[in-house]
């Protein structure tokens, strides 16, 4: 049987990370999802000025709107986010953090940084720059059509 691929790799890191990091983010009232989103969103704040469609979302993320939604119901619902019509469509909306969201912006990113930490133990900086290096090409690479299998 040949070494593990890196498509059962990824798939097995993907079910990890999600219980991996709520059990980092237990204490903040936050599912490792929501923390995630909230995260990307303060990260953007500079470029978005803190409000984005959910389409656009779901793009800067590579995720469904459909996963993306559940978990900004959830953010609007703990007051974190909210939903406003779009100034320039009044058919789009845009999701915007409140103040809540952006007092807590420190919070966030320690927790976001301290997991990132946890996880890379035991990488020497040359091994994390070529796991980095990867996992951006493979997620380029996703971004291509499937391929079709016979």
């Amino acid at each position: 049987m040949p070494k593990d691929q890196v498509v059962e790799l990824l798939y097995r890191v993907g079910g990890r990370l999600a219980s991996y990091g709520n059990q980092a983010a237990d204490g903040t009232g936050l599912r490792f999802s929501q923390l995630f989103l909230l995260y990307e969103m303060l990260r953007w704040r500079p470029e978005t000025d803190g409000a984005l469609s959910v389409s656009a979302l779901a793009k800067k993320l590579g995720f469904s709107k459909s996963s993306i939604c559940t978990t900004v119901q959830a953010l609007k619902g703990m007051g974190y986010l909210t939903q406003n019509v779009s100034g320039s469509d009044s058919r789009k909306k845009e999701i915007a953090l409140t103040p809540k969201a952006r007092a807590c912006e420190a919070a966030v990113a320690g927790q976001m940084l301290a997991l990132d930490a946890r996880l890379c133990t035991g990488l020497s900086r040359q091994a994390l720059e070529a796991v980095r290096h990867a996992l951006f090409q493979i997620v380029e690479n996703m971004q291509q059509p499937s391929p079709q299998v016979p």
